[in-house]
């Protein structure tokens, strides 16, 4: 892999990252991204994350996705302020999530049924904020969906609810041990 990023699709807020609003029916390169090792979409947003561990973020600011402090939006990447690099990143739909090289995970975005984890639920986190959790072990994987991350240890725990079918969800340690129990 060279570190690079193509693009296609619908690019109505700049999620793209080509500079403008264009949809693009074949793969477009991201021009101003380089030595990218993970990518991330939301739901008009995408992200990437860079090998010195800078977490870059660009496409619809809805709700905080791209972590700027600002709601508007951006047709080109810009790094997101966090206080050490990443090694890791997920998207939700208007939600993101950076596993920090010290085990710490910080979220930012759409917050209204918690899935940031920040332990209230706010509308919205404008600027990342740590996660709170998961009971006090470091953290190793996250992942995100429509409305809840996942982060662990070897543990999975969640918050906020799922869409769908079931009002909640359950998360299941890997030794077998409930985690968080649907209600």
């Amino acid at each position: 892999a060279d570190g690079t990023v193509w693009a296609w699709g619908r690019n109505t807020q700049g999620q793209l990252g080509t500079g403008d609003t264009m949809a693009r029916t074949q793969p477009a390169p991201v021009p101003t991204l380089s030595n990218v090792v993970a990518v991330a979409a939301g739901e008009a947003f995408s992200m990437a994350l860079q090998a010195d561990g800078t977490v870059l973020t660009w496409g619809h600011g809805a709700a905080g996705a791209l972590g700027s402090g600002a709601l508007s939006s951006r047709n080109q990447p810009e790094a997101v302020a966090l206080p050490r690099p990443a090694m890791a990143i997920a998207a939700g739909a208007n939600h993101a999530l950076a596993l920090l090289v010290d085990g710490s995970a910080f979220a930012w975005g759409r917050n209204n049924a918690g899935q940031t984890g920040s332990g209230s639920p706010s509308p919205s986190l404008l600027t990342p904020q740590a996660v709170a959790g998961p009971l006090g072990r470091d953290v190793v994987a996250i992942g995100a969906s429509v409305t809840n991350f996942a982060v662990g240890d070897a543990v999975v725990a969640s918050a906020g609810t799922k869409l769908g079918a079931h009002a909640e969800y359950c998360c299941i340690a890997a030794d077998g041990v409930v985690v968080h129990k649907p209600a």
